[in-house]
């Protein structure tokens, strides 16, 4: 038991996200303040377009991206597109 639940939390932090993204694309992921809501499908789509959009620039993976946004959606779009690159 304690064994697979090691096992769980070796994986990287987004790679749990782009797994439920691909489960339940449907499934809202995130609501702001304004309720706003994004989907798991929508937000996993629009993260690896910021990914594409850094590694077109160069950027690889291990390469230092500073993401200077307000708290929100997009945010957290561009923090998991830069974990997807």
């Amino acid at each position: 038991m304690v064994e697979q639940i090691f096992a769980r939390y070796q994986q990287v932090l987004h790679q749990g996200f782009f797994e439920q993204a691909l489960k339940h694309p449907k499934n809202i992921a995130l609501c702001d303040a304004h309720n706003v809501r994004v989907g798991y499908g929508e937000l996993r789509q629009r993260a690896l377009a910021v990914a594409a959009g850094l590694q077109q620039q160069g950027v690889k993976s291990g390469d230092c991206v500073a993401v200077l946004l307000p708290r929100g959606i997009e945010q957290v779009i561009a923090v998991l597109g830069i974990m997807a690159v």
